[in-house]
């Protein structure tokens, strides 16, 4: 019996090493490149909420808005611009946000290439409409 516990530990160690090894930032981004939002939101909800690292906070963002939440990521892109306005990777997820809300000089002046874990072909933001904005606008309209 005891033989049995403890080759079982030995084969689980082996097996399950390298998916116990994986951050949950790791986890998160593989689940965008998946296309699989719901799981890099929860994920990356739980390792960015008081972060100060803003190119994840900008991850988040960027995985809110893939789910189509707009305000929420607009929200998590100004935590991230806040903590590092000059940082690359925050600037392309503001430039693919901005072009997904249709405000594509605002995303030109922002734009960068992704980062290089999103690979030649990330995914793609759908169109955005933040309530709020709409809101302002009509107030700016009467």
């Amino acid at each position: 019996m005891r033989k049995t516990a403890v080759a079982f530990a030995v084969i689980s160690a082996i097996f399950c090493a390298p998916v116990a090894a994986l951050s949950p930032r790791t986890l998160a981004r593989g689940a965008l490149k998946k296309n699989n939002f719901h799981y890099a939101v929860a994920r990356f909800s739980a390792i960015a909420q008081g972060s100060s690292d803003a190119t994840l906070v900008a991850e988040y963002a960027y995985a809110l808005a893939l789910m189509g939440f707009t305000d929420l990521s607009l929200a998590q892109l100004d935590r991230a611009l806040i903590l590092d306005a000059t940082n690359d990777e925050v600037l392309y997820y503001g430039s693919v946000l901005l072009a997904a809300m249709g405000l594509q000089d605002a995303a030109k002046e922002l734009s960068r290439p992704p980062p290089a874990w999103l690979g030649e072909d990330p995914p793609a933001v759908e169109a955005l409409k933040s309530e709020r904005l709409a809101q302002l606008q009509a107030s700016i309209m009467r």
